[in-house]
């Protein structure tokens, strides 16, 4: 399938139903097309069955639509075909985690499968929330390694964020995250290019978001809206996420979180790095808070 999002697979975990006469799997995507089809399923012992050794996989894109159906066929005339089915929203087999789905069979019994998903999607221009069940956790792989990268060899860095890493490098840190299945994979990778590139990755996976870092939350989002409104002395005031609106927005946003984070402690180390908060601000601002094209009426008034 063109530009497929990755690949689904579907084990069994448990096949019942004395009467069904060796039913097989297939699922068909919004227009009714077969994507994949098994061979017969064979009980192979209480808790347990197998596709007839096949396995069931598929690509899953743009055009499957918003839900895909699972059915279940005897292979011989007994019920006359479907015995089987449901439909599931093609969203939820895009989780990350594994999902079991269980389907009724007639006259009697059932069959349950469990669920995976491939991603093969690029991880720049991925949605915050797909990224971080990409990785397991609460943050996307791309913040997780640059952040930790930048820390350890960059505070200190003349100009790390406002001197542009070379376009190659920055390409190969990319590659590095696309290749990688978790954090201690993509490390090395990342390393071994030029802090300056890492820096640049990290700002461009930012800018490459679909929904900015800082709107993803509206709290935080509101509460940098509100100290741009406010005068200097507020301004200073409401910068800083304490209380119990700014606090409670930062802590529930784990990626800006960590991001902010990230950026104080650049910001603390500006008599080396020359990264003051105007400067953090300048090459920051654009990529944390980029809206749809148009602008943000909210920052216009």
């Amino acid at each position: 399938m063109a530009d497929a999002w990755g690949t689904v697979t579907l084990s069994s975990l448990e096949f019942s139903g004395e009467k069904a006469q060796l039913p097989y799997v297939q699922v068909l995507d919004g227009k009714k097309r077969v994507l994949c089809k098994t061979g017969v399923v064979r009980a192979s012992g209480p808790e347990a069955a197998s596709f007839g050794g096949e396995a069931l996989a598929f690509d899953v894109g743009d055009d499957c639509g918003d839900a895909l159906r699972i059915d279940v066929r005897e292979s011989k005339t007994f019920h006359k075909g479907t015995i089987g089915a449901a439909d599931v929203p093609t969203a939820a087999l895009l989780k990350h985690a594994a999902t079991d789905v269980s389907l009724a069979l007639r006259p009697g019994g059932c069959l349950k499968l469990v669920v995976r998903f491939a991603d093969r999607r690029p991880l720049y221009g991925l949605g915050l929330e797909a990224a971080c069940a990409r990785n397991g956790g609460r943050l996307p792989l791309a913040v997780e390694v640059l952040v930790a990268d930048l820390d350890r060899r960059a505070l200190a860095l003349k100009g790390v964020y406002r001197v542009p890493g070379d376009s190659s490098e920055v390409r190969d840190v990319e590659d590095a995250l696309q290749a990688a299945a978790n954090a201690a994979a993509a490390a090395p990778g990342v390393s071994a290019c030029d802090a300056s590139a890492v820096a640049s990755a990290l700002k461009k996976y930012f800018a490459k978001l679909p929904v900015a870092l800082l709107r993803a939350d509206g709290g935080v989002y509101e509460a940098f809206v509100a100290a741009a409104r406010a005068s200097a002395r507020t301004r200073r005031r409401a910068s800083r996420p304490s209380g119990r609106a700014g606090g409670a927005a930062l802590a529930a946003a784990s990626p800006a979180t960590h991001a902010l984070q990230h950026l104080r402690a650049s910001l603390d180390r500006s008599d080396e790095n020359m990264m003051n908060s105007t400067n953090l601000g300048v090459c920051f601002g654009p990529t944390l808070f980029h809206a749809a094209e148009g602008g943000d009426p909210a920052l216009g008034s």
